[in-house]
């Protein structure tokens, strides 16, 4: 039992959950008329609540002082603050818990993923005990049944129980992450995904409490606010991510994500005083710029303009409080990796790389990025160095590695017998080393498989490999204002076409010149060269592939990406939308295009676009509007025939069962 918001003055006011306190008495055979007994309880029931507000303020200091720490690279020290209590108290829990979580991710261990999830066991049984017991008894399985239960109001909870639902919803979040990498079946992503609808629930009452609920203190509402303000932003850019197909399945149990509304409260939880999650709020804008945002990005228009912006202004307060933040360096040097100054950036991740020692499972990230500056500078030799160490000191994608490893390898030129037996061995060891997961193999892991094969199948060779791995991973965009890179990597495929003579097998002859004319027409794009560019594109989409389906979406979606640049806005939504159905599905990195047209919002963007030219007349006013209806129904059309294609697909496997 506990009070309310605040203790009440007047004692026959007192409200204890679900009676009043002299039916309280009543129960307990007292008689309410006896002042001492009352005091006694009334004391009691203080100074436990004083007790939980004290904990309370403890654990929010101890959880900020513990994220302080750890961007200071005193990872020992951070796990140690709270490390002791996080099976009492709720900031514990959540702090413990979620770098407990980090670094299972980073290392992708097994015997890591299962300590830590019996950590966070121990975190949300923690955080269940501050919950209000009538909450948990209504999620318990018996109370899920009950159709008499009401709604309870979460402004009339005290400050302790508030914050615990939010903590709860936190550390559930993070035993869902680690729960899908134990259990990638069926059965277990759909448990996951309950998990994630009820914290998604979670936070949206909270928020709705924010303003009506009463509070001890300006310091416990801010943190309660940040805390709102970071799991609906997190929930929604992660679901903006998605692709609209796949995201109407997740809309029919209540989910959807708003990238705007997303990006607007992780800016504000940011910029709000210093809380618990100021830090964490901006981090993970950071990431998502950084990350995703740049990756499944056209470069067209003003949003890297914004996006960059928005990075600046975020590592400009992080690099104020933590100058030599190891996590810091790094997220600079991906910054400078995407303005194009590789030697810059490879210099900061360097940096990053040594100011931690004690969290070694975070350097292969490090890695990774110096093994793709190499590759995009030209530099083999380097690349080959990054790719070993990767290779032994990370889990995360051991088939990736191996194939840049080969890759850097083949394009080095002039190798010897030695060099093709160590090209042949790595490239049998690929498809060995493929993993998967929530029960679905990883894009590149595929198409790095479907390349290794594509080696021995025609002669032990292979066209512009490199080339095509920058573009997959969008290093084209960064190397924007790097023309000399770029002219290099021309001169590249441009060597790839003599390749193409050399291979005997003349069945991936037309595959092999599409692929040739997309990379070329990439490579002119890139150098401004636009009508060339628009030329090769258009062969590589008329090339007749029989294996490398996925050159023809491809190259159509650049070709959109070109008639944007150069404002031919409706020849580019036909380019859009042609990308989604000329390749026949399934191919290799379709998920890739379909993240990217997602993402981007094509369709709305272009409206933008067309908007601007609103003041020149009603004519063009009609045409937006015009636009803005058939972009709607183009995705419904794709949207249902995906649906039908799936049930034709069930129906054709049960009659072949049967």
């Amino acid at each position: 039992m506990s009070l309310r918001s605040h203790p009440p003055g007047d004692l026959h006011q007192l409200e204890i959950p679900g009676l009043t306190f002299t039916v309280f008495l009543n129960r307990m055979n007292l008689d309410a008329s006896s002042a001492t007994m009352r005091r006694l309880i009334l004391k009691k029931q203080e100074d436990r609540y004083k007790s939980e507000l004290k904990d309370l303020n403890e654990g929010m200091e101890a959880a900020m002082t513990s994220t302080a720490f750890m961007l200071n690279n005193d990872i020992a020290r951070g796990e140690a603050l709270v490390k002791d209590r996080h099976h009492v108290s709720s900031y514990h829990a959540m702090a413990y818990g979620g770098l407990k979580t980090v670094q299972a991710v980073l290392t992708i261990d097994p015997r890591d993923i299962d300590d830590t999830s019996l950590i966070l066991t121990t975190c949300i049984a923690a955080c269940q005990r501050h919950r209000s017991q009538e909450i948990v008894k209504q999620q318990s399985s018996f109370g899920q049944f009950n159709i008499f239960k009401k709604a309870i109001d979460l402004a009339t909870l005290t400050d302790p129980e508030r914050h615990a639902e939010l903590c709860f919803a936190e550390v559930t979040l993070y035993k869902t992450i680690i729960s899908v990498s134990q259990d990638d079946s069926v059965m277990g992503m759909c448990k996951a995904v309950i998990q994630m609808r009820r914290c998604h629930n979670i936070f949206i009452e909270c928020q709705s409490i924010i303003n009506r609920a009463q509070w001890s203190s300006t310091k416990s509402k801010e943190n309660f606010i940040t805390g709102v303000k970071l799991g609906l932003g997190s929930f929604n850019l992660m679901l903006s991510l998605i692709p609209p197909k796949n995201l109407k399945m997740l809309q029919l149990i209540g989910l959807s994500g708003d990238r705007n509304f997303g990006h607007r409260e992780l800016l504000s939880g940011f910029l709000m005083p210093q809380t618990v999650r100021t830090y964490t709020c901006g981090l993970i804008l950071l990431m998502y710029h950084l990350y995703p945002g740049f990756i499944y990005s056209t470069g067209v228009g003003s949003a890297n303009a914004e996006r960059l912006a928005v990075v600046n202004q975020v590592i400009e307060k992080l690099m104020t409080s933590f100058p030599e933040s190891s996590l810091v360096y790094y997220l600079r040097g991906r910054k400078e990796q995407l303005m194009g100054n590789l030697e810059e950036s490879t210099r900061l991740y360097q940096l990053a790389i040594d100011r931690q020692t004690q969290l070694p499972s975070s350097h292969p990230a490090a890695f990774w990025e110096m093994l793709f500056n190499s590759c995009t500078s030209l530099d083999y030799d380097a690349g080959v160095r990054y790719a070993d160490l990767l290779l032994k000191r990370s889990n995360w994608s051991k088939c990736t590695y191996c194939y840049m490893r080969a890759v850097l390898q083949y394009v080095k030129g002039n190798p010897t017998q030695k060099d093709l037996d160590e090209i042949k061995r790595l490239l049998r060891e690929v498809p060995k080393l493929k993993r998967t997961i929530s029960g679905k193999g990883l894009s590149f892991e595929e198409f790095a498989i479907a390349k290794s094969e594509r080696y021995f199948a025609q002669g032990q060779k292979l066209i512009v490999p490199l080339v095509e791995v920058i573009y997959v991973f969008n290093g084209f965009l960064m190397l924007g204002s790097r023309q000399d890179v770029v002219a290099k990597l021309d001169q590249l495929v441009n060597q790839g076409r003599k390749e193409i003579d050399k291979i005997d097998k003349r069945d991936y002859l037309e595959d092999n010149l599409g692929l040739w004319h997309f990379m070329k027409g990439v490579c002119l794009r890139t150098l401004g060269k636009t009508a060339e560019a628009l030329q090769h594109l258009r062969l590589a989409v008329k090339a007749r592939v029989r294996h490398d389906r996925y050159i023809a979406p491809l190259a159509t979606y650049e070709i959109g990406v070109l008639q944007l640049a150069q404002g031919d806005l409706r020849a580019a939504q036909s380019s859009f939308r042609t990308a989604l159905w000329v390749g026949k599905s399934p191919y290799l990195l379709e998920n890739r295009l379909q993240f990217r047209q997602g993402f981007m919002r094509l369709w709305k963007k272009l409206q933008t676009c067309c908007g601007k030219r609103r003041e020149k007349g009603e004519s063009q006013r009609r045409e937006v509007q015009c636009d803005s209806e058939i972009c709607k129904l183009m995705l419904r059309n794709f949207l249902v025939r995906g649906f039908l294609s799936f049930s034709r697909n069930k129906v054709r496997s049960t009659s072949a069962t049967d």
